[in-house]
């Protein structure tokens, strides 16, 4: 540890008055820095007899409180980004902090003793806060404890931020052919797969692992008694093809002399895969860039990849009816604003994009995702969260 530069006195610490180490002692980014400050050499000792010795300890208590007041919060995740590491926190020690009671990390609490996975039904608020890299950093550092929990934080739809507190551990090998042996369990790597993950997600999350060129296509198979190549559109697809299993092979395929790709299902292409998220990472930039600006964001998965049309942009600025990108093409839209209202009986165009969004990402019927949509409070990370959990 090191005196701060630009006090530059000459003897060091023992040079030092009173006042100026106390300073030096609100510099310190961690407690422990500054306890371990405190016992440096006999005149820092005697810091802790000094009237602001205090104040200056519950400064640093202050800045510690200041960086996880929101991680308590219910919207603390629209803070995060795609793709974003979120920590998890037990409530009750953040409460602890926040109320100048000093205390370890016992995340311990967030597990179910059998499973040894994170509680399921545990809320943000209740039961946990989330912070940031940084700030975990430092509450590890200052008050020790733990275990570690990250996890990543998705953009749905590119708007609503979504954590998947048991993501899905997935083996993935290489298939042989049938004169070659499937891979050992050693040449098995491991990829963590979030329910929330459109099906492109998934693929690119599997094949970046993979150093195989952009022309390369392939098919993915499950394992087990009777292995089959499979497709899906969803993580709900995807898990119910593979079981209990977890694990997957992924088939490279070469074109056979006629340039025919195999029986279905048709295998998928790499640089396909790599294209169409480069187009859901610029969709959701573009979603979120009208979200800030004020428009109701939602969408129709038929729809999402289309380009906003101008003038539906237009339209909404001269004083529309905010509706979702379901209606943002070049067709006439007033007719299929009115034509969609006229659809509903109860649910408003934004209603039913709503809808729509949790229907795709879930895999369930129209009926199902009205009903889950609705008995939430027409909350869809909690609709949604409500059909993963049945």
């Amino acid at each position: 540890m090191t005196v701060p530069d630009e006090y530059n006195v000459i003897g060091g610490l023992i040079g030092l008055g009173e006042y100026i180490l106390l300073e030096t002692l609100l510099e310190m980014k961690f407690l422990p820095d500054a306890i371990r400050f405190i016992g440096v050499c006999q005149k820092t000792l005697q810091l802790k007899n000094h009237a602001r010795f205090y104040q200056t300890i519950e400064a640093l208590i202050i800045s510690i409180q200041s960086k996880t007041q929101k991680a308590l919060d219910r919207g603390v995740l629209s803070k995060f980004a795609d793709g974003q590491s979120a920590f998890l926190v037990e409530a009750n020690f953040l409460q602890d902090i926040f109320e100048g009671r000093l205390t370890q990390i016992n995340n311990s609490q967030l597990f179910d003793q059998t499973s040894g996975k994170v509680i399921e039904n545990i809320k943000i608020s209740k039961d946990f806060g989330v912070v940031k890299h940084d700030v975990w950093q430092n509450l590890l550092e200052c008050f020790g404890g733990g275990p570690v929990i990250e996890r990543e934080v998705v953009a749905v739809g590119g708007i609503t931020m979504m954590l998947d507190k048991n993501p899905l551990h997935l083996g993935v090998s290489l298939k042989g052919n049938e004169e070659t042996s499937n891979l050992t369990q050693g040449n098995q790597f491991f990829v963590n797969i979030s329910k929330y993950y459109s099906d492109q997600k998934i693929l690119f999350t599997i094949i970046s692992q993979l150093n195989i060129p952009d022309q390369q296509i392939f098919r993915i198979w499950t394992i087990g008694e009777n292995p089959h190549p499979f497709m899906f559109t969803n993580f709900n697809e995807f898990k119910e093809a593979i079981g209990d299993q977890d694990s997957i092979q992924i088939e490279l395929i070469p074109l056979n002399s006629s340039g025919l790709l195999p029986p279905f299902p048709f295998p998928w292409n790499v640089g396909e895969v790599k294209q169409a998220i480069n187009q859901e990472s610029g969709y959701s930039a573009q979603r979120t860039a009208l979200h800030n600006q004020g428009y109701d964001i939602n969408f129709y998965e038929d729809d999402k990849k289309m380009q906003y049309d101008p003038r539906a942009i237009q339209y909404l600025n001269d004083g529309a009816p905010q509706a979702g990108n379901d209606v943002f093409n070049v067709a006439d839209i007033g007719d299929q604003i009115f034509h969609q209202q006229d659809q509903a009986n109860y649910l408003s165009v934004e209603d039913q994009a709503s809808v729509a969004q949790i229907q795709e990402l879930t895999g369930v019927t129209n009926d199902v995702a009205q009903q889950a949509y609705l008995t939430n409070n027409k909350d869809i990370g909690a609709a949604i969260n409500s059909i993963f959990d049945q």
